[in-house]
């Protein structure tokens, strides 16, 4: 905890480490209890409403600004905080997004993901045992995962971050060597799944990334010219009309 005479030092790490701001993986019981961990005796300070000011940002912050005049102590901003920011229908929201979600690169490491849903399934108090909760995360990371936890019954968090390496050390060999066997397959892996467009022969020289595509459409392209230029000259064969002038002067060669 730090020093609660150090009131600059106090401002300052609780600005720059135990921050709220209602964001995707902001969870307001556990920035209540970073808060009241780091902070020493911040239940009885008076000057609560300055460290927690420090403490939010954006949207949770304007709302202090209208709240703060009606929390006298600590224990009362927890108890608007609380029923704002963690009130039931957010709760039974949360808990839908723990069952239901499913991981994306998008929301950053793997690591952190994990780490979210960890404490928020602890705080939501929905599951019974450590197996069950980290059960109920694997399926955020597919069948291989759900399947490593059921079978190996991972019950700690250890194990839990330990499998999910592994898992990623397996799929990276799977595409080294895959890579190695295949030389085409980071070609293939990058083909636009659009058909390109074709391109002149300026265009080309000026796009050397597409000039692979664009050749291989155009061949694709010639070859069609191609056929239908054969099956019109076949057509005006078959359709064209008699030359009776040839058929005329042979018969008066005979």
């Amino acid at each position: 905890k730090i020093d609660q005479k150090d009131d600059k030092d106090i401002l300052k790490y609780v600005k720059e480490n135990i921050i709220f701001s209602n964001n995707a993986f902001d969870i307001a019981p556990q920035f209540l209890q970073n808060l009241e961990t780091n902070v020493a005796n911040i239940k009885e300070r008076n000057d609560f409403g300055r460290i927690i000011g420090n403490s939010l940002k954006g949207e949770v912050f304007d709302w202090w600004e209208v709240m703060k005049t009606q929390c006298g102590n600590y224990n009362d901003f927890k108890e608007k905080f609380l029923e704002r920011f963690w009130g039931e229908p957010r709760r039974q929201r949360l808990d839908i997004n723990l069952k239901t979600g499913f991981y994306d690169r998008s929301y950053g490491s793997k690591e952190k993901y994990f780490s979210y849903y960890y404490l928020l399934g602890k705080h939501l108090k929905s599951y019974s045992s450590e197996h069950s909760l980290l059960l109920a995360i694997s399926k955020h990371f597919g069948d291989k995962m759900v399947e490593a936890v059921s079978v190996r019954h991972i019950s700690s968090t250890n194990e839990f971050l330990e499998q999910l390496i592994e898992g990623d050390l397996f799929k990276s060999n799977y595409m080294y060597r895959t890579s190695y066997n295949n030389p085409n397959w980071k070609i293939n892996k990058q083909q636009p799944s659009k058909t390109p467009q074709l391109l002149d022969t300026d265009q080309q020289h000026n796009n050397p990334k597409q000039h692979t595509y664009s050749q291989t459409w155009n061949t694709q392209r010639q070859n069609q010219n191609l056929r239908n230029t054969q099956n019109t000259n076949w057509r005006s064969q078959m359709y064209a009309k008699p030359n009776f002038n040839s058929q005329n002067r042979n018969t008066k060669e005979k």
